[in-house]
């Protein structure tokens, strides 16, 4: 009690209480229901894996999505990490139980794992990443509010002299800083170079999309856009497609592509209906193909055959989409 306590669901304290709180969250709380998930999917009805991913998908990946838009990215950090950790672990075991260190061994480090985090428009799974989120939450939160507080003035009205435009500019108060530690993170996460011209363009301008052409700074969030949470994901992940692509080899990147589009949106819909069905066996290949992780029956032996590398030309076209 002395450090801190729980309010509307969200830790109220010291740093070091509200950071130990989110990670002890995470695994009271998360992890109980990705392990449910991974007896799910090891169930003996031939559309478990199918129907594990999308509880995992829509319902348990998202969990914690409350705790990233009213904490700073830098309190929920460690806890972000550990929650990305044991999705991905679950993934893992949804696709070949046997091999846990499944996504160690994607194309190049961190590439199965990137790409499954992004949306499946984009060729990934859209199992998103809790770092990712943290900050284009946390900004959209703060939106939110002080679009609310603008309208409503005579609400909290204590609170008025600690959100103008010259407090968010220069308060020290431990969430306005953090507020601006964030924005200032955002703008350099966003920036990017011009592929026709090769100019910066600055991450400010990529944010200006998302939140109004009148948002320059924290001191204008208030004018900003509602709910522009989505908006401002959607760009952190083409982001993260950018520096993926950077590391990737170019037959990667062209799986990428060719994994993305509307026609890509199988990799979501729900087993209800018998033409969304996948049995489990062909759902997990086509998933494997997708991130261009090993077949299991299909793994190099110490004779270092290469029966993985014929299957994959010959399969992966045929599973992306």
């Amino acid at each position: 009690m002395d450090e801190g306590l729980r309010t509307l669901g969200a830790p109220v304290g010291t740093a070091s209480f509200r950071s130990d709180w989110y990670v002890d969250y995470v695994r009271s709380k998360v992890k109980p229901l990705l392990d449910a998930i991974v007896e799910l999917a090891l169930h003996d009805n031939e559309y478990a894996a199918q129907s594990a991913f999308i509880v995992l998908r829509y319902c348990a990946s998202t969990k914690i999505s409350f705790l990233l838009r009213t904490a700073p990215p830098s309190l929920i950090e460690d806890a972000a990490l550990v929650h990305d950790g044991l999705v991905v672990d679950c993934l893992s075991s949804i696709l070949d139980h046997a091999h846990p260190s499944l996504f160690d061994e994607g194309p190049f480090d961190g590439g199965a794992y990137g790409q499954a985090s992004l949306p499946v428009r984009q060729g990934g799974l859209g199992i998103g990443s809790a770092q990712v989120t943290s900050a284009p939450a946390y900004l959209a939160g703060w939106v939110d509010f002080l679009r609310f507080h603008h309208a409503h003035p005579s609400f909290l009205p204590e609170l008025a002299p600690c959100l103008t435009r010259d407090a968010l500019t220069t308060s020290q108060l431990p969430d306005i800083l953090a507020l601006r530690d964030t924005w200032s993170v955002l703008t350099s996460r966003l920036s990017r170079i011009d592929l026709v011209t090769g100019d910066l363009i600055g991450g400010e301008f990529e944010m200006q999309g998302a939140l109004g052409s009148s948002v320059s700074s924290v001191a204008d969030l208030a004018t900003a856009r509602a709910k522009p949470q989505n908006d401002l994901f959607m760009l952190c992940m083409r982001a993260v497609e950018r520096n993926w692509r950077k590391d990737a080899s170019t037959r990667d990147c062209v799986r990428l592509t060719e994994c993305g589009g509307k026609e890509a949106a199988w990799v979501t819909r729900c087993p209800t209906r018998p033409e969304y069905c996948m049995r489990n066996h062909l759902w997990r290949t086509a998933i494997l193909v997708r991130l261009a992780l090993p077949l299991p029956h299909l793994r190099k032996q110490q004779h270092g055959c290469e029966c993985h590398d014929r299957c994959d030309c010959r399969t992966r076209h045929r599973t992306r989409r």
